[in-house]
């Protein structure tokens, strides 16, 4: 089974039932299909709440520290999700599950952006996971996070995965630049180490970032990886989402990025982005597509 596919699909009638039983204030229900990831499936109830609804079981380690991280996150955060609607296993589905309002905006891979509004989304979201990165001992403590616990840094692990993925669009005669691609990716193997303190975002690509109506970032969404790790996990975005001179502006708001860390963000990057690219082609996510597509491009720019 590809990682996308649900090992238990949350439709309508369950997803009703739950609600309806657990939040009687929300009666009657009105449900409207919404964007959903590889993990949980996610639907806006009543045209205010989104409710995010696992359907694989390796979600389920990630709904729980979102219920109880996000609202210690949220004391630091701005532009974050916050639980309102905390919903129980029943006996018709098996998981946690949780209802929250949403932000404001669209994903980033919608709108279409100039440079200069590139530039501003760079220093805002350099901004962001400064603070996030920065968050004292004391509070990632208090959260209780796992260290890297699927191994995102880990290239033994990543670049095979990768390498498949890659030459399985090679053999369709998927146009990408290969060979740089590999090289990025390999580079990773020959890093330390890095020590897992800081608490991450985990999951950070464009899907995650949302625009509002000035293409203003107006929210940082999916937080189900949240964990503990070298921030390169979430400086992925640095690469494949800006442009060399975009990134400038990045790093004056967030600051020093050692040459390590560097190199195993743009390996993770190539990591990140081929998986999205496959998984959104297997899927008919063309707009999805296209988006890691370009992020893979850009990611090899200077």
């Amino acid at each position: 089974m590809q990682p996308w596919v649900p090992e238990l699909e949350v439709t309508d009638e369950i997803a009703r039932e739950l609600i309806e039983d657990q939040f009687p204030q929300l009666a009657p229900i009105r449900l409207q299909a919404f964007e959903s990831g590889w993990d949980n499936r996610v639907i806006r109830v009543n045209g205010t709440y989104l409710f995010r609804f696992p359907q694989r079981e390796i979600a389920l380690a990630g709904v729980e520290r979102e219920i109880r991280c996000l609202p210690l996150l949220l004391k630091h955060l701005e532009m974050i999700p916050n639980p309102i609607f905390v919903g129980k296993p029943s006996a018709n589905y098996p998981w946690p599950f949780f209802g929250y309002e949403p932000l404001e905006g669209r994903e980033s891979s919608e709108c279409e952006l100039n440079s200069s509004q590139k530039v501003q989304i760079a220093r805002t979201l350099g901004t962001f996971l400064k603070k996030l990165h920065s968050l004292p001992a004391h509070k990632v403590s208090e959260m209780d996070l796992p260290e890297d616990p699927l191994g995102r840094l880990d290239f033994g692990k990543r670049v095979p995965m990768t390498e498949a993925r890659l030459d399985q669009l090679e053999k369709s005669g998927f146009d990408l630049p290969y060979t740089p691609l590999r090289e990025l990716l390999r580079a990773g193997l020959a890093t330390p180490r890095l020590p897992c303190r800081q608490v991450v975002h985990g999951d950070l690509h464009f899907r995650h970032l949302l625009l509002g109506d000035e293409n203003q970032l107006t929210g940082v969404i999916d937080w189900g990886d949240l964990h503990r790790n070298d921030p390169a996990v979430d400086l992925q975005i640095y690469w494949s989402f800006f442009l060399p001179e975009e990134r400038v502006e990045f790093l004056k708001s967030y600051g020093e990025i050692s040459e390590t860390q560097l190199i195993q963000a743009r390996a993770f990057s190539v990591f990140e982005n081929i998986a999205l690219l496959v998984s959104a082609r297997d899927q008919g996510k063309d707009r999805v597509a296209r988006a890691a597509y370009l992020a893979s491009l850009t990611l090899l720019k200077d």
